[in-house]
């Protein structure tokens, strides 16, 4: 795999050693990523931008390209744990404005992707995964509402939500849950082995009735 790290120019750039200490997070998170997730012969293409606020965030804009917004004061899992989402998403072949794709096919994605950045942080949890029972129970019949095999639904509302009626990252930890349920009825499953899993079969390894 070759790695391309862009970083674009600001008014208030990374220094030279801040530099070097983000491409090394970048690469070490994509040649782990590379192995687990079976990806070879690939070129991805990371530009990198500065951020104010508490976290860094990525998006893959295509299969070969994560834009990168990293905050000042970045730690390795900071970064890593971003990039293994994105590189997830890469292997499932599922990137941003993905419009064509149906809601639990989006669902599935994200749920995956924030799984597998788990599994390589298991003693950090990030917020976009933390759900509750009661949140399920309320949450996972509206998506049915939405219709879950339409493409015609707004990823920001039902991903993103805050602001409004829907809970803060709401797609994100529906979907987290949904991938537990599969860890849960099959321990051996690791959010790697399932990257080229169809989301049917995804659906009926997780026993949950939608």
């Amino acid at each position: 795999m070759k790695i391309n790290i862009v970083f674009l120019q600001t008014e208030k750039e990374f220094t030279t050693e801040e530099k070097r200490k983000i491409k090394l997070f970048i690469e070490t998170a994509v040649r782990k990523s590379e192995k687990l997730l079976d990806l070879k012969n690939k070129i991805i293409n990371f530009t990198v931008y500065p951020r104010k606020g508490k976290y860094s965030t990525g998006i893959t804009n295509r299969l070969d390209w994560i834009h990168s917004d990293i905050i000042k004061k970045f730690t390795e899992y900071d970064i890593e744990s971003f990039i293994y989402h994105e590189m997830h998403h890469i292997a499932r072949e599922i990137f941003a404005y993905s419009t064509s794709k149906p809601l639990l096919d989006i669902l599935f994605a994200e749920g995956l992707a924030t799984s597998f950045e788990i599994e390589q942080f298991p003693k950090k949890i990030p917020s976009h995964a933390k759900y509750t029972g009661d949140l399920v129970k309320k949450w996972l019949p509206e998506f049915k509402k939405q219709g879950l095999n339409s493409s015609n639904f707004d990823y920001y509302e039902w991903f993103w939500g805050g602001g409004g009626e829907k809970p803060k990252s709401l797609g994100y930890k529906i979907g987290t849950y949904l991938i537990d349920q599969i860890k849960k009825n099959h321990p051996n499953l690791t959010a790697a082995k399932l990257a080229k899993v169809k989301t049917k079969e995804l659906l009926r390894l997780s026993k949950v009735k939608i």
